[in-house]
């Protein structure tokens, strides 16, 4: 069993100051940039979504294990704690994730699944440090990364009870900012948190409104650098497409999906995370989900006749998982459970002995 970059016997707060469990040695990086992304050439179609990266320290180890792009853990324009520990637990899943989330899924603790099959739930509710703290961080980070390689900030607008569609479009549109006059290369609105509570809003992502009003202030707060829309699942295709086809013009890419919401208990059908009666689910259970939505994407595209890019995300746990992606239409991939079990997963795949069904650099838009 490979041990976690991520130590989840240990709060947040205790890995973002002593993370990321991985101290070499480093494999050699990819030679040439073959794969295109966003306009760049990269060096691996394989990145690592923003969960498992909130510092500089932890983006730079893994800029160093050649992914393709990074994404820095989602954050806001003012700190934000975290749920309380614990945050990551394994989860059992018997079959197909059945979507009900008042189905309940037992999780336990202890991880006994190989990386390949595992599924786990985490909880954090989007934790930052100080915006003058995560901004040094991000700034530290760009210095590091290296030619051939995309490096992005995930955003949140914090929303309260009294505040209107527009106030939080315009907190989105702040966050952004700053992220960009501190070096990011591409912004990430993430819009599908299934972990926040109180009166900020899990499913913000089908409301074609909120969507919409959110990228429009965003793009405009950050011009010509590429706009990434994180969402969920969506099961009904003609909602996925009154979503983007209200918001078009205003991202360049859409990255789905960020986990699939369950109800999780201990053996004795109590909250495993004390608290949070729902949680996000993410690993090898949620594949099918991702690559569904990598495919819903593609249609509503060419209905739509746009040319926004895929980040397929959901269940990479292997360098076939990537593969199967890119088959399904993704443009670019992400994993965020793989990297924390085995963060050599982009080295893995640059050295997988299977006949690629694609040329690198040829998956395009529409």
């Amino acid at each position: 069993m490979n041990i976690p970059s991520y130590d989840i016997t240990r709060s947040w707060d205790y890995n973002y100051d002593h993370g990321p469990n991985f101290k070499g040695p480093y494999p050699p990086p990819p030679k040439e940039a073959k794969w295109k992304f966003l306009g760049h050439k990269v060096i691996s179609p394989l990145g690592v979504a923003a969960g498992p990266l909130p510092n500089a320290k932890w983006l730079i180890t893994y800029a160093k294990l050649g992914y393709g792009s990074l994404v820095q853990k989602t954050v806001r324009t003012s700190a934000h704690k975290s749920h309380p520990f614990p945050n990551i637990v394994q989860v059992d899943v018997d079959g197909k994730l059945d979507l009900d989330v008042n189905k309940p899924l037992i999780g336990q603790p202890h991880i006994n699944q190989p990386t390949s099959k595992l599924s786990i739930t985490n909880s954090f509710g989007n934790p930052c440090r100080d915006s003058k703290i995560w901004m040094a961080e991000t700034r530290k980070t760009r210095r590091a990364i290296k030619n051939g390689q995309l490096f992005g900030v995930s955003v949140y607008g914090t929303q309260t009870e009294s505040m209107t569609v527009t106030q939080l479009a315009n907190d989105y549109a702040k966050c952004a900012k700053l992220a960009k006059s501190s070096g990011a290369m591409f912004i990430e609105a993430n819009l599908a948190c299934p972990n926040v509570k109180g009166s900020e809003n899990p499913d913000l992502y089908k409301s074609p409104h909120a969507v919409a009003r959110i990228a429009q202030a965003t793009k405009s707060a950050i011009g010509n650098m590429p706009l990434v829309l994180k969402i969920g699942y969506f099961d009904n295709l003609e909602d996925l497409t009154l979503v983007l086809k209200k918001a078009l013009g205003y991202f360049e890419a859409v990255s789905a999906i960020n986990t699939i919401p369950k109800r999780v208990v201990d053996q004795k059908g109590k909250e495993i995370l004390p608290g949070r009666r729902l949680s996000g689910v993410c690993g090898y259970a949620i594949k099918p989900y991702g690559i569904k939505m990598v495919k819903k994407l593609t249609i509503v595209r060419r209905k739509l006749k746009a040319h926004f890019e895929i980040i397929g995300v959901g269940g990479v746990m292997s360098p076939q998982d990537v593969l199967d992606y890119l088959s399904a239409g993704a443009n670019h991939v992400h994993c965020a459970t793989a990297a924390m079990w085995n963060p050599l997963l982009a080295y893995d795949l640059e050295n997988f002995k299977s006949p690629l069904r694609f040329r690198p650099g040829k998956s395009k838009p529409g």
